[in-house]
């Protein structure tokens, strides 16, 4: 028997697995975050015990495909509110730090009515030029931005089609400055503190929204000056909005995290891991 507990954050959900220390297969990744024969995700998150002992838990995330990425937003905000709420070590903690690929990574519970998380999402390094590129006559220029994971940010909004033509093509050609493949964030400033934006995440496709997706789009703003980096900047997203600082030295991402069900798996094995 297998438990999981299914959450999401704006939209880009994963499934939540507390488990000794695995590698699941692709296919078995794949089945699990299958909309039609599995519980349906974007991504499956793996807690795990941390070796050090001021780190709650360390958190392992499998994209749909199957890859695994270094960090992601959304997943560690749903990593945040499991362990406060669901976990004896953590429970009622308003404050914790969570081990990613990326490094540690503090997490603030903000609210609980609704639940707000922010987290502390490292330092953000935006290229000194953008790169140019050409996909199916369609030229871009994208900022790379290296959030943990890495980034390329365009500035101006194109179609859902194009983006999702592009993010194939970079992922696939896997070429310098992307080798081990790319986020893709289209972006539109408007007025004020806010920006629209639009993203393709590596590994899943075209998702609702992306938290690392959201910092990168404030950096490569802030870095260009199309935007003052000592005010916050909230990055709407197709579902939903993120509030990004830069404070301490690195960026602060918030967001809402929302529950949607948990349950087990008995008796299904191509559900087993190993």
């Amino acid at each position: 028997m297998t438990t999981f507990y299914k959450y999401h954050g704006l939209g880009n959900d994963f499934v939540v697995l507390e488990t000794p220390e695995v590698d699941p297969s692709t296919e078995h990744v794949e089945r699990w975050c299958d909309r039609h024969r599995g519980i349906g995700a974007d991504g499956i998150v793996v807690l795990q015990t941390a070796d050090d002992p001021e780190v709650a838990a360390r958190m392992v995330v499998y994209n749909r495909d199957g890859s695994r990425p270094e960090m992601c937003g959304n997943g560690i905000r749903c990593a945040a509110r499991h362990l406060v709420e669901q976990t004896s070590t953590c429970q009622g903690h308003s404050e914790i730090c969570i081990g990613t690929d990326a490094g540690p990574r503090t997490c603030r519970v903000t609210s609980t009515c609704p639940w707000q998380i922010e987290v502390a999402m490292g330092s953000a390094r935006v290229a000194d030029a953008p790169v140019e590129v050409e996909v199916a006559g369609t030229a871009w220029s994208l900022w790379p931005v290296d959030m943990g994971n890495p980034h390329g940010v365009h500035v101006g909004m194109r179609s859902d089609e194009a983006l999702e033509q592009l993010g194939q093509t970079l992922n696939e050609q896997r070429s310098e400055p992307f080798d081990d493949g790319v986020n893709v964030e289209c972006v539109a400033p408007t007025e004020g503190r806010t920006a629209r934006a639009a993203v393709y995440e590596r590994g899943v496709g075209r998702t609702p929204a992306c938290g690392t997706g959201a910092c990168a789009v404030a950096a490569a703003l802030w870095a260009t000056d199309r935007r003052d980096p000592h005010t916050s900047l909230a990055v709407r997203l197709p579902g939903g909005e993120l509030e990004i600082t830069r404070r301490d030295g690195q960026i602060w991402m918030k967001g809402g995290v929302e529950a949607v069900f948990q349950g087990d798996i008995l008796g299904a094995s191509s559900f087993v891991f190993g």
